[in-house]
C-alpha cells in the first residue's frame, strides 16, 4: 500500500486545507440546522465548543422527559438531516442480525441522540484535523463507514428513481456505483469508503462532507477531486448520488410555524406542488412550469433540477390542522395512532447481494 493510499497521508501532504475549507463549511451549516430546530421548539443554543458537541437540543433525545417535544425535534430532524433516518436504519439492521431477530423494531429517540453525537464528534475532529497545522490523526470509526456505504446504496435507488432510469441500467450503466455484484464485491466500483485496513479513504470523505453541504457548493467541492470529472453518459449521475440526501439547510421561505397563517402558508407550499402522478403524464415543456435549476452549479449538463412534486395527498393532514389549530371543536381535538399495519411480514429479499429479511407496513 502507497502512503497516498490512506487519509492521513493524501491529505496531510497534498490538499489539507481544501477540505479543511468545506469541513468549515459542513460545519456551520450542521450547527445553523441543529440551532433553526432549537428555535423551533425554545430550547436554547449551545455555549462554547464543549456544549456544542452535546447541545441540549440533542440532550433531550436521551432524556425520558417532554414526548411532544422530543416528537417535534425528531420531525425536524428528518426533514433537515434526512440522512440520520438511512444511519439509523443501518444500525437497526446490524441489530437485528446480531439478535437473530425475525423483525426489526423502530426508531427510538436514544437512536436519533447516538447517530448525531456520533456525526457531530466526526465533523467537529475532522474539521480541526484538516484546518490545524498540528492536529492528532483522526480514525473515523468502522461503523460510520458502515453508515455511509448504506446511505450510499440508498442514494443510488433515489437518484435512479428521480431520473426514470430503469433496472436493467441501473445494472449495466451504474454499475460503476455499485459496491456489489450479486452476492460478491463489485471489480469495477471505483468509489470504496474504506481501504484494506478499514480506514475511510478520499471519497468516503469526500461523501461524508457532500451529506453537510448544499447541492451547487458539493458540485464544486468534487468538482476538483479525482474521479468525478467525467459527465458523458451516465458518468454524469456521480455527483448526484454523492449529493443526494443530504442536509436541507433552513432558508426564509414563504412558512410560519408561531403564527395563526402558518396553516394557510404551507397549504400554498403545498399547492405549488406537482401530484407526482400527473406530473409523470405532462408534456417536457409543462413539467418545466414545476422544476428549479440551480444557477449556482458550475456545469448545467449534471442535471440540477429540483422539482416541485409532492408524492402523498395530505388533505386529510391539513383539514385536521384546520379544525384543531382553528379551535372549530372545543372539547375535541386530533391526535390520532392506529400503530403500523403489516400487510406483508416476514420474506426474504435480495438487496444489493445482501440478503434481508423485509416487512411491507404502512403507519396508520
Amino acid at each position: 500500500m502507497t502512503s497516498t493510499e490512506t487519509l492521513n497521508y493524501r491529505f496531510k501532504n497534498e490538499h489539507p486545507y481544501y477540505f479543511g475549507a468545506y469541513l468549515n463549511m459542513a460545519r456551520n451549516n450542521l450547527y445553523l440546522t441543529l440551532a433553526h430546530i432549537a428555535d423551533l421548539n425554545n430550547v436554547s443554543h449551545p455555549n462554547g465548543d464543549t456544549e456544542w458537541r452535546r447541545p441540549p437540543l440533542i440532550q433531550k433525545l436521551n432524556q425520558n422527559e417532554q414526548p411532544d417535544t422530543v416528537s417535534k425535534i425528531i420531525e425536524k430532524i428528518d426533514t433537515h438531516l434526512p440522512f440520520v433516518q438511512s444511519f439509523i436504519r443501518s444500525e437497526l439492521r446490524y441489530e437485528q442480525k446480531q439478535s437473530n431477530n425475525n423483525a426489526q423494531r423502530l426508531p427510538l429517540p436514544s437512536d436519533y441522540y447516538k447517530i448525531i453525537t456520533e456525526i457531530v464528534d466526526v465533523i467537529n475532529d475532522l474539521r480541526n484535523f484538516y484546518v490545524h497545522s498540528n492536529h492528532q490523526p483522526i480514525q473515523v470509526k468502522l461503523k460510520t463507514i458502515k453508515w455511509l456505504e448504506h446511505h450510499f446504496d440508498v442514494s443510488i435507488r433515489e437518484v435512479a428513481e428521480r431520473y426514470q432510469i430503469k433496472d436493467d441500467k441501473l445494472e449495466t450503466g451504474l454499475s460503476f456505483l455499485r459496491r456489489r455484484k450479486g452476492k460478491d464485491e463489485n471489480p469495477d466500483f471505483k468509489y470504496s469508503f474504506k481501504d484494506r485496513d478499514d480506514n475511510i479513504t478520499e471519497k468516503g470523505l469526500a461523501y461524508l462532507i457532500c451529506l453537510f453541504l448544499e447541492k451547487s457548493y458539493a458540485f464544486r467541492f468534487l468538482s476538483r477531486i479525482k474521479g468525478f470529472k467525467r459527465s458523458e453518459g451516465f458518468f454524469r449521475y456521480t455527483k448526484e448520488v454523492f449529493s443526494s440526501g443530504a442536509i436541507r439547510i433552513p432558508k426564509p421561505r414563504l412558512k410560519s410555524d408561531f403564527s395563526e397563517n402558518a396553516l394557510f402558508l404551507d397549504v400554498l407550499n403545498e399547492l405549488g406542488r406537482c401530484p407526482r402522478m400527473l406530473y409523470a403524464h405532462l408534456s417536457e415543456t409543462d413539467k418545466k412550469e414545476f422544476q428549479v435549476l440551480d444557477e449556482q452549479v458550475e456545469n448545467p449538463d449534471d442535471d440540477s433540477i429540483s422539482k416541485l412534486v409532492r408524492g402523498t395527498d395530505r388533505f386529510n393532514h391539513f383539514a385536521m390542522r384546520l379544525i384543531d389549530e382553528n379551535n372549530l371543536f372545543e372539547k375535541l381535538r386530533f391526535q390520532i395512532d392506529l400503530g403500523t399495519y403489516y400487510f406483508k411480514e416476514g420474506y426474504e429479499k435480495n438487496i444489493n447481494g445482501e440478503n434481508r429479511i423485509r416487512h411491507l407496513n404502512k403507519r396508520i
